[in-house]
C-alpha cells in the first residue's frame, strides 16, 4: 500500500511521519452562532489528503477523512453537504462535500439531505485573498427535513460559504435549523 501523504510504501493509509503532521483544528464560531468543527488544520498530510480526494477522487483519502469527521458529529441530525459548482463537479468528476457526507452517513447512520443546489459556474477560491472570495449562491431544491441540520464541507477558509448555506436554509416557516458545521480541514484565517 502507498501512503496517501507522501507516496511511499507503507502498511497503512498514512505512514507514521505523515500522520505526525496532522494537527487537530480548533473549533470556530462564525457570526456568534454557527459552530464549525474541523478535523485537521489545512497543512501537511491533511492538505495532501484533501487534494487527493477533491481533485483526483481518491476513495482511500475520502474514507480516511470520513472516519475522522464521524468523531466530530452530534448523535443526531441530518447531514447537508455544500455542493460544488456544477462545472467544477463535471471537471473533476467529484462533489467532495457530497461524497464526504455519503461516507460519513454510512459510518454514522445519519441521513444525508442533498437539498441545496449550487451555481452552474463559480470561480475557484484557492489562492485568493479574503477580500477576493465571494460566497456562492445556493438554492433550496426541496423542503429540508424538520430536524437539526449539520452542514458538511471539505475545507473552511473564511467561513462565508458555510454562513451563506446557513442563511439559505434559514426561513421562519421551516422547522429545520442548522445547528453546526463540520469540515475535514480548516485553514488559518
Amino acid at each position: 500500500m502507498v501512503c496517501l501523504g507522501c507516496g511511499r510504501w507503507d502498511k497503512t493509509d498514512l505512514c507514521r511521519a505523515c500522520g505526525a503532521t496532522l494537527v487537530e483544528a480548533p473549533d470556530r464560531l462564525l457570526d456568534s452562532d454557527l459552530l464549525v468543527r474541523s478535523c485537521y488544520e489545512h497543512g501537511g498530510a491533511a492538505r495532501r489528503l484533501i487534494h487527493a480526494f477533491k481533485y483526483r477522487g481518491s476513495d482511500r483519502a475520502g474514507w480516511l477523512l470520513a472516519r475522522a469527521l464521524v468523531c466530530l458529529l452530534p448523535p443526531a441530525g441530518v447531514l447537508v453537504p455544500l455542493p460544488r459548482a456544477s462545472w467544477r463537479t463535471i471537471s473533476y468528476g467529484i462533489d467532495p462535500a457530497f461524497e464526504l457526507a455519503r461516507r460519513v452517513g454510512s459510518l454514522s447512520g445519519l441521513q444525508v439531505w442533498k437539498g441545496l443546489s449550487p451555481p452552474l459556474y463559480k470561480s475557484g477560491q484557492a489562492g485568493r485573498s479574503r477580500s477576493q472570495r465571494d460566497p456562492p449562491i445556493f438554492w433550496v431544491k426541496s423542503e429540508p427535513p424538520a430536524t437539526e441540520l449539520i452542514l458538511i464541507d471539505d475545507v473552511i477558509t473564511t467561513g462565508r460559504t458555510l454562513l451563506r448555506a446557513q442563511q439559505t436554509l434559514a426561513h421562519p416557516t421551516r422547522a429545520a435549523r442548522v445547528v453546526m458545521a463540520v469540515t475535514a480541514t480548516a485553514t488559518r484565517d
